[in-house]
């Protein structure tokens, strides 16, 4: 069966029957095709407008039209298709209305109008009742409740069938150059207002930056760019976000708010929005909308936004050129072994960059998720575990973090220098023999001890695992060794006993030739304890004190292809301190 109207609605049905070919036409045909069409067809568009001649519709616009005679003239009406059927959205002003009839104004509504009504069919599903935008003709706009856009300022309200748009000119001599825009961000006001919950709505703060104003006028912000191409207004919504973004947490925004929604359109389309705001709190207080947020998107998600951003990739729906600069943030340098706890406020997007004076390093960031690292002009991930700035790696790493949380999350990025970069003893020389990994086979400091120190017995003594490696870019590393020692003193009132327990390990600089092995040690992790008691009831245990390492350490060296001997002159005493060790492989990898 095929449908068509004509004219001036007249009804013509041709009705095909069996494979016979049997043909119904006449009055039947036309009450089976009437029939047809009444169920088939799409609903018709519902209407429930006021009437614009009487004053108390006008007065829900503004209470103050109530007393002013109005002639409306009606000159846009057009269809939007929602989950409920089909509503309209029209626009009014008084026939007298004059800057109404200004050349081009009533173009710029009509364009907005119909660029909002476009832009409601990529929204996926929503709702929004009849809609009305009047024109209000010599009344400044109430400021409780208006939204001001250059020249224009407008504000929406809600009755029970019906949405109502007030548009005011704010100047004689305005250009209502932003009339397209503020048409189409308020429409989305109405949009909300027929999709969400009442609570929903009423966490609005009317645009200072509280409550659900960050998603409320984000999103109203989101549709006008979704529905037009221009950027002027928008442009200034990412300047303030830019400017604030650092410290203010999203949920404390209004219109800048923006950015993250167009973030979200590009990621995911612009169906992606409705879905979002059915999540938004429904009380205004800060932690309501911090668990709304943590529960509409995953971190992943919101860390994402916060990689796009910082990268500058900021996309209008229509692909007009968008300006977004971020600002560069702190800045965490390394120059020895340390740790920067950075704190992470929840939704606050915080930025900076992680630096690494000259040397070879081991970094670490914990906790895992909220955050990412990238070297400058490269991909996010996570910040290297090994940085050697010698061999040209990076030195300086872009951070964001974005907490997706109800608290503050602190960071910590440890940066743990294992060699610098200045030659060790004054010389770059590197004698091959020594290249390679050593274990001690005998000699060593305990030995030593034993032979010099008089007064003081060392019953018990032992280091294990001393493994040294000396790399073949001057670096040096040693296995995590561990010590036990007991000395016992005798003195003329007690008998004085220590035991203890070490585990160090540590890495640095080296440089050897003719002979004479030069040390520079850039790092030292130790950990031990020393319990100290005597014959008259003394009884302390206290951590084993770290004493900082000389910038140089010079030894004498014998080497072979197998053997290593080190003899290390120790100032006052006749006695060097000798250790052997034994190859135990010519290179080895950390």
């Amino acid at each position: 069966m095929s449908v068509v109207w004509r004219g001036g609605g007249a009804l013509k049905a041709l009705w095909s029957g069996s494979a016979s070919g049997t043909r119904l036409t006449g009055s039947i045909g036309r009450v089976v095709a009437v029939m047809f069409f009444l169920f088939t067809a799409a609903p018709a568009a519902h209407a429930s407008f006021g009437d614009c001649a009487h004053p108390g519709y006008l007065a829900q616009f503004d209470e103050r039209l109530e007393s002013i005679p109005h002639d409306c003239v009606e000159t846009l009406r057009v269809d939007v298709a929602t989950a409920s059927g089909t509503r309209q959205i029209r626009l009014i002003h008084d026939r007298n209305a004059g800057w109404a009839l200004l050349p081009g104004v009533l173009e710029e509504f009509q364009r907005g109008i119909r660029a909002a009504a476009q832009a409601l069919r990529q929204i996926g599903s929503y709702e929004i009742d009849d809609t009305t935008v009047l024109l209000i003709d010599g009344l400044t706009p109430r400021e409780e409740s208006s939204e001001s856009f250059s020249d224009i300022a407008a504000s929406t309200s809600f009755s029970d069938h019906e949405c109502h748009i007030s548009a005011y000119l704010l100047s004689a001599g305005g250009t209502t150059s932003y009339a397209a825009y503020v048409v189409a961000h308020e429409i989305f006001h109405c949009v909300q207002g027929a999709t969400l919950t009442p609570a929903q709505v009423d966490t609005s703060s009317g645009g200072v930056g509280s409550g659900g104003d960050w998603w409320l006028e984000g999103t109203a912000e989101w549709f006008a760019a979704l529905s037009l191409p221009e950027v002027t207004t928008l442009q200034r919504w990412i300047a303030r976000f830019d400017g604030r973004s650092s410290d203010t947490p999203l949920y404390e925004m209004a219109y800048e708010a923006v950015v993250f929604f167009l973030w979200l359109n590009d990621a995911e389309g612009p169906s992606s929005i409705i879905p979002v705001l059915h999540q938004m709190a429904n009380r205004p207080h800060a932690s309501s909308q911090r668990a709304a947020m943590a529960s509409a998107l995953d971190g992943d998600s919101w860390l994402a936004f916060a990689q796009r951003y910082i990268d500058g990739d900021i996309k209008h729906p229509h692909g007009t050129p968008i300006s977004v600069n971020a600002s560069d943030g702190d800045t965490w340098r390394y120059i020895e072994t340390g740790t920067n706890r950075i704190t992470l406020p929840p939704f606050v997007l915080r930025r900076g960059w992680v630096e690494f004076d000259c040397g070879k390093w081991a970094a670490d960031a914990q906790p895992a998720e909220g955050r990412a690292f990238r070297s400058d002009g490269g991909t996010w991930g996570e910040l290297p575990g090994r940085i050697d700035t010698r061999n040209g790696d990076e030195s300086r790493y872009r951070f964001v973090g974005l907490a997706a949380s109800r608290s503050d999350v602190v960071l910590q990025v440890r940066g743990e220098q294992e060699a610098a970069c200045e030659p060790c003893g004054g010389s770059t020389a590197v004698d091959a023999c020594l290249v390679g990994a050593w274990r001690q086979t005998g000699g060593g400091p305990i030995e030593w001890m034993r032979k010099v120190m008089d007064g003081i017995a060392i019953p018990e003594g032992e280091r294990h695992n001393v493994l040294d490696v000396f790399q073949a870019d001057g670096t040096y590393f040693t296995a995590p060794l561990t010590a036990k020692i007991t000395s016992i003193a005798e003195t003329d009132h007690a008998t004085l006993r220590g035991d203890a327990q070490v585990v160090a390990q540590t890495s640095g600089r080296w440089s050897g030739e003719n002979g004479r092995l030069n040390l520079c040690q850039d790092q030292l992790r130790s950990s031990g304890t020393v319990r100290a008691t005597s014959s008259d009831g003394m009884d302390e245990t206290f951590p084993v004190p770290v004493t900082a390492a000389p910038d140089l350490v010079t030894l004498e060296f014998t080497c072979t292809d197998s053997t290593l001997e080190t003899r290390l002159p120790i100032p006052g005493v006749p006695e060097p301190i000798v250790t052997q060790y034994s190859r135990v492989g010519d290179r080895l990898v950390e």
